[in-house]
């Protein structure tokens, strides 16, 4: 048996007193079992003890020569970045949706945004990318990847030597390295096996990375990247839906896990009515014949 679930989130304490894993013994406790009391990873109650990890991975200094974009010279990793990303004043700051989204990647560590090409997903990248810097920025480095390429990585040595070519730490640290790796076109790596199972499927709650997946489906053979082969389609691991973000809120995503439904809030790519009104409310200012927004077209 385990001592009481130290979980907590804002106001919110677990009151599970005593972690019970029916008909296993302390020794066989793994990190991917949860508490039959209160559904919570047992590697969050006390009185466990995880298998020991190597020392834990600290962020590559910054050289003080980085190009004015990012970090493409000098000794600096290629995909750290090291500022935020330059946006126009008419992109939509999307706070709901990019708030909820950070929330459930610190909560779950492993989280994939899936749309159609088009859906505003890059878009999105960059502006969860520049939160991620405001508040989280001085702690954790972040890297962005914009694909995948089957060719590069297999060239590389497969998908640990080219983590450590693109972000200067090994593929087999980063489960120990507390950094954010966002990856775009991320359904291009449906194809690596390996990177999946060694590395996604081994990302627990209490894992040190922050992984977010950007992965686009549909209009195949369209000339989008990743769409023209099988391989690029099948996912290699099943998310929990509390886990992804699709192209419409989930209003269903309370009912998924009760002691988590407090916490999370139905979001998706598409804008609500409220961001809706927005967008068409600043474009209109920015017009010489102004239409009115009557009632009738709000509601449309």
């Amino acid at each position: 048996m385990l001592g009481p679930c130290t979980y907590e989130r804002g106001n919110y304490k677990c009151l599970c007193t005593q972690g019970i894993v029916p008909g296993v013994i302390d020794l066989n406790f793994n990190d991917a079992q949860t508490c039959d009391t209160c559904l919570h990873p047992i590697a969050m109650h006390l009185d466990y003890a995880r298998p020991a990890l190597p020392p834990a991975i600290t962020a590559p200094a910054l050289s003080g020569n980085a190009s004015p974009d990012n970090t493409t010279s000098g000794n600096n990793p290629p995909k750290r970045r090291i500022r935020p990303y330059s946006l126009s004043s008419r992109v939509h700051p999307r706070t709901k949706l990019v708030n909820e989204l950070i929330e459930r990647l610190h909560y779950y560590h492993i989280i994939r945004v899936r749309g159609t090409p088009a859906s505003g997903k890059t878009t999105l990248m960059n502006i969860v990318v520049n939160q991620l810097f405001e508040n989280h920025g001085k702690e954790r480095p972040i890297y962005v990847l914009t694909d995948w390429n089957e060719r590069m990585i297999r060239g590389q040595g497969g998908w640990d030597a080219y983590l450590e070519q693109e972000t200067g730490v090994h593929g087999d640290q980063w489960l120990t390295y507390s950094a954010y790796l966002v990856i775009d076109e991320a359904q291009e790596s449906y194809w690596d096996g390996a990177l999946w199972a060694d590395l996604f499927k081994r990302i627990e709650l209490d894992s040190s990375p922050y992984i977010l997946l950007f992965t686009s489906y549909g209009s195949p053979g369209r000339g989008f990247v990743g769409f023209n082969e099988e391989k690029h389609r099948k996912t290699p691991l099943i998310f929990a839906p509390e886990q992804q973000i699709s192209l419409r809120a989930d209003e269903n995503v309370r009912g998924y896990n009760p002691f988590r439904a407090p916490f999370l809030t139905p979001v998706g790519l598409l804008l609500d009515k409220d961001e809706a009104m927005d967008v068409v409310t600043l474009i209109t200012k920015q017009m010489q014949s102004r239409p009115s927004l009557t009632e009738d077209l709000k509601e449309c």
